[in-house]
């Protein structure tokens, strides 16, 4: 199902506390796939100087989940339940690029899977992950 105002929704999801801390944006979100960015600073360098890959992870994780949100329904929400990611390349770039894409969707479990690039489109990583899904809760703690 298409999301009914993809710009509210990108701009709800870029101001989330997660996405403002390690400056992830959410350029967009459809039912053929996602794309988004992070734009890296010294704050996601490991302690040998180079770029932590929980931050690809997170990227790989996020582009995953937000290529399977167009295609729930109103009352459905997603929760990961298994991420693999491969390593190619250390990143050497200010910004790192993350596109996803569902690869199957079955009525309790989605498969995804998201390849992120830097700027001048070299791969860095490969991710795959499932996403178990339920319904939203009718309290705001869903």
């Amino acid at each position: 199902m298409p999301l009914k105002d993809p710009k509210l929704f990108r701009s709800e999801i870029n101001q989330s506390p997660f996405y403002k801390t390690i400056k992830m944006q959410l350029d967009k979100t459809e039912e053929k796939g996602s794309l988004l960015k992070i734009k890296l600073g010294r704050k996601h360098h490991n302690a040998l100087g180079i770029v932590h890959g929980g931050v690809v992870a997170a990227l790989i994780d996020s582009a995953c989940s937000m290529s399977v949100i167009p295609h729930l329904g109103d009352d459905e929400t997603i929760v990961t339940t298994e991420l693999h990611i491969q390593y190619y390349l250390s990143v050497a770039s200010e910004i790192i690029i993350g596109r996803g894409r569902v690869v199957h969707h079955g009525r309790r479990v989605v498969y995804a899977e998201a390849e992120v690039f830097d700027k001048e489109e070299k791969i860095i990583a490969k991710g795959f992950a499932s996403f178990l899904i339920m319904k939203k809760s009718a309290d705001k703690g869903e």
